[in-house]
């Protein structure tokens, strides 16, 4: 699997979307933008993606293994759609982002596709990858301890 900057921006726009709608009216925006943008139309924005692709979001894990767990658990979703999203041979592209979110502690989206072709000229000039103002920082030995 490969990663993509593209697919990370859209992770992004919708965690700040999602996050802001949550604290203006308390509404739990899910899959689609607040616009109504769908998964794929923010990948668009920075891209192109092609073939099958996904979503996942997930909610108030402590840490980023710890979303993955309970997303691939997919405990209340009984066609285990995340969990399928996680192991789709046919997934060869993923984006990721987290960040703080009212009510859960945290989100975390992630974004799957079969090929994205990255459109650079789109990105934000100014933005980082980190929804928080301060990237995060670890060494490999800290990410361990923290995975348990």
């Amino acid at each position: 699997m490969s990663w993509s900057d593209g697919m990370t921006f859209a992770n992004k726009d919708h965690i700040i979307d999602a996050k802001a709608t949550m604290e203006d009216s308390d509404t739990d925006i899910g899959h689609n933008s607040s616009n109504g943008d769908s998964p794929w139309d923010r990948m668009d924005k920075y891209g192109q993606w092609g073939g099958t692709v996904g979503e996942n979001l997930s909610y108030g894990a402590m840490n980023g293994m710890n979303a993955v767990i309970q997303l691939y658990i997919d405990d209340g979703v009984p066609w285990r759609g995340h969990r399928n999203n996680l192991t789709n041979p046919d997934f060869l592209v993923m984006g990721a982002a987290a960040g703080e979110f009212p009510d859960f502690g945290n989100i975390m989206t992630q974004n799957f596709a079969k090929t994205f072709k990255e459109a650079p000229e789109n990105y934000p000039s100014r933005r980082s990858l980190h929804v928080d103002d301060a990237p995060l920082i670890i060494s490999e030995k800290d990410a361990r301890k923290l995975a348990g």
